[in-house]
C-alpha cells in the first residue's frame, strides 16, 4: 500500500510539472525579463481566476480563492509501469493557500486521496505565463509554468 501511496503522489506531483518550455530554471526567467509578483500582485493577478498547469504527465485546473481555499480538479494521463499499463483518471484539489512575509504563496494541497506536503513558492510573470519556484535567488532552481484560462 506504501509503494502505491508513494507511486500515486509522484504521478501527481508530474501533473503539476510543465513540459520542456524555453525557460526552466530562475536565472532563465529572471533573464528574459520576468519579474517576482509581490503578495498585491498576486492578489490582483491570480486570486479569483482560474490557473492552469499543463504536463506530460496530466494538467490541473485551480482557482485561489479570496477566502483562503484552493478548489479545481486535474486528469492524470495513462503511464506504463512494469510493463504494464495503468491510468490516474480525474481527481478533485483542494487546499489552503497563505502569502508568507518575504512574498511566497504557502499552500497546502490534496489531490484526490493524496496529502501533500505544505509548499511555499516565489511567482514571477512574464508577458502572459507565470513561473513558480521555491526559490527567488537560486538561478537553477527550477520552474513550472502556469497559465490563466
Amino acid at each position: 500500500m506504501r509503494l502505491l501511496t508513494t507511486l500515486w503522489t509522484g504521478i501527481l506531483a508530474m501533473t503539476c510539472a510543465s513540459p520542456a518550455l524555453s525557460q526552466t530554471n530562475v536565472g532563465q526567467v529572471l533573464d528574459s525579463g520576468a519579474t517576482k509578483l509581490s503578495a498585491a500582485e498576486f492578489r490582483k493577478e491570480i486570486v479569483g481566476r482560474y490557473i492552469v498547469a499543463q504536463g506530460v504527465r496530466g494538467s490541473q485546473e485551480i482557482v485561489y480563492l479570496e477566502t483562503g481555499g484552493i478548489r479545481g480538479s486535474g486528469e492524470a494521463v495513462e503511464w506504463e509501469m512494469a510493463g504494464g499499463m495503468g491510468s490516474a483518471g480525474m481527481f478533485s484539489v483542494e487546499g489552503t493557500w497563505v502569502i508568507d512575509t518575504q512574498d511566497r504563496v504557502c499552500q497546502s494541497i490534496r489531490m484526490g486521496r493524496t496529502v501533500l506536503a505544505p509548499r511555499c513558492q516565489f511567482w514571477f510573470k512574464k508577458s502572459d505565463k507565470y513561473f513558480v519556484a521555491d526559490s527567488d535567488t537560486d538561478r537553477s532552481a527550477r520552474v513550472l509554468v502556469r497559465t490563466l484560462k
